[in-house]
């Protein structure tokens, strides 16, 4: 489950993520996708806080860019496909909003 903000803890440091919109919550299976998203990070991170963090960064602006022209919930999710197929490492980088 995410919130507003989602706190990544390895029992040591403490990340918070910011990303994300508000339509995120108003869908089915977002937290599914950020799950399986967040295995797909794992799978290739080399720490497992920093590709947890990278993970909710990626589908919180996927998320941001899915919310600009939705109409609503339908068009939020169909946009929300698109904008994840859309990302890159450079926009990642730009957008991430920690703390």
């Amino acid at each position: 489950m995410t919130s507003a903000v989602d706190y990544v803890s390895d029992g040591e440091r403490v990340v918070a993520v910011e990303n994300g919109h508000p339509l995120m919550a108003t869908i089915t299976g977002t937290g599914c996708m950020s799950t399986a998203i967040t295995g797909c990070f794992l799978a290739v991170g080399e720490s497992t806080l920093d590709a947890a963090v990278a993970a909710l960064v990626a589908f919180g602006v996927a998320g941001e860019d899915a919310a600009v022209g939705a109409k609503g919930p339908g068009s939020f999710h169909v946009n929300l496909y698109d904008a994840l197929a859309a990302l890159d490492p450079a926009t990642l980088d730009a957008r991430a909003k920690l703390a």
